[in-house]
Parts: structure tokens; C-alpha cells; sequence
């Protein structure tokens, strides 16, 4: 059942336009307290098929009896409904909010993304159809600005549009902890001792179904995915490619 709650929103105006708003609608809503409407996760299984109205699929394309998780949303004044991400309900705030760059001039460059599940691109506003077709996919043409006088900027081009990507979603290479603190995760013996103290590349999209927020996941050569706590890792770049990091 959809419940409505008052909720404040961010100071800044980035993290606003980094979900696709408008930059006008963005800029009335800095720090202003609105409803919002929330509807609750819906765990698999729980939904009970009627006679008189048959469905195989959710209207989003999911699966009837598939997951669906938490969903927030607003109307704008013109009655148009925009979504917020989950996790800002929560009042949690990503981790690296603000990077910055020792520059003197912005600096661009194009490098690859991995996008999440498309419930996580459906909460920065994008298209049902964009959100289907681009889900889990990689694309190799994503553009970074980054300057010191600004937080770093994210755009993907696609469908005659150019949309906002969270900052945070970008991909990033990571110093592994040694052999016996990977042991002690849980990570097989094997895995361990060759990945222990390397240099891995990893997907991090915080807040998002496929990521928890203190956990990145790290994959072995054959293809097995294992976690590891975010506070035993070292950043050392993002990207493919070392970025002026």
C-alpha cells in the first residue's frame, strides 16, 4: 500500500541534477521539504494471481511473482511524477560525495560504465524503454568532466538524449587487502593467495540492488564474484585507465 512522508531534500544541486532533473525543478527544490510518495518492497512470491484479471508480467516487464523494491516518488507542480533514490530515504549519503581534482582547467575523457539494474536507472529518471534495454550493459563512450571548481560530472549519451550519471556509479581499481584479511572474508583459499595485495577493477553502484554499500565485489579469472569490505581496500584510480589520480 502507497504511503505518503514528508522528506527533505539535499543542498546540492548536483546530486539533484545527477537524477535527471531538471535543472529549474532541481534548483526550487534545494533543501525544501516535500510529500513523497513511497511504495514498499515486494518481495517475490507474495503476489496472488486473480481469476478476473490474469497477468504473467508487473507492467514494468518484471515477472509477476519477481522482487520489486522500495519505490519513492514526487508529483512537480505540473503534475508530472519524478522519482527519488531509495536509499535518500534512508538519509544515507554516498561515500566519496565530492571528488575533486588537482586541475588547473576541467579536464575531459570518455571511459567505461557498467550499468546497474534497471530499478536503479528507473530512480535517476530514465525511460522504462531506456532503463530495459540498458540494464547490466556496458558502453565504452561515457563522458567525465572534472575540475577543481566542480564536482565531477558523469553523461552518457543514448536514445537522442544525454543523461546524468551518479558519480559514484563510475568504475574504480582497487588495492585488494593481503592474502590472510581476503582468507578471512571468506574468500576461498586459492582466490586468496592469488589476489591478495593486487590490483583489481570493480562495479560499485552504492545503494543499488546489486551492490551493498560497504562491500566491493571483485572477480576471480574464472568469472566468481567475492566480496570485500570497502575499509580494507585502497583506491589507486577509476576507470580503465589512470585519470589523473
Amino acid at each position: 500500500m502507497t504511503k505518503t512522508t514528508a522528506f527533505r531534500f539535499p543542498e546540492e544541486l548536483w546530486r539533484l541534477e545527477e537524477i535527471n532533473l531538471p535543472t529549474e525543478l532541481a534548483t526550487s527544490l534545494i533543501g525544501q521539504t516535500i510529500p513523497v510518495d513511497i511504495v514498499p518492497e515486494e518481495q517475490a512470491s507474495t503476489r496472488v494471481e486473480s481469476d478476473a484479471d490474469p497477468k504473467l508480467m508487473a507492467p514494468d516487464g518484471a515477472h509477476w511473482n519477481r522482487h520489486i523494491p522500495m519505490q519513492v516518488s514526487f508529483r512537480d507542480s505540473r503534475g508530472k511524477v519524478w522519482r527519488i533514490p531509495r536509499h535518500w530515504i534512508a538519509g544515507d549519503t554516498p561515500v566519496e560525495s565530492h571528488i575533486f581534482y588537482d586541475v588547473s582547467r576541467e579536464h575531459v575523457f570518455f571511459e567505461s560504465l557498467v550499468f546497474p539494474t534497471s530499478y536503479d536507472l528507473a530512480e535517476i529518471n530514465m525511460p522504462p524503454t531506456v532503463c530495459t534495454m540498458r540494464a547490466r550493459q556496458t558502453h565504452d563512450e561515457f563522458e567525465v568532466r572534472i575540475s577543481p571548481d566542480y564536482p565531477v560530472r558523469v553523461y552518457w549519451s543514448g536514445y537522442d538524449c544525454r543523461w546524468r550519471i551518479p558519480h559514484i556509479w563510475r568504475r574504480r581499481r582497487i588495492r585488494l587487502p593481503q592474502t590472510e584479511i581476503l582468507a578471512a572474508q571468506n574468500v576461498p583459499p586459492e582466490v586468496s593467495a592469488e589476489f591478495g595485495g593486487q590490483i583489481v577493477t570493480v562495479n560499485y553502484h552504492p545503494g543499488t540492488m546489486c551492490c551493498l554499500p560497504t562491500q566491493y565485489r571483485f572477480r576471480d579469472g574464472h568469472g566468481g564474484k567475492w566480496p570485500v569490505r570497502i575499509e580494507d581496500c585502497i583506491i589507486v584510480g577509476y576507470g580503465d585507465e589512470e585519470q589523473l589520480t
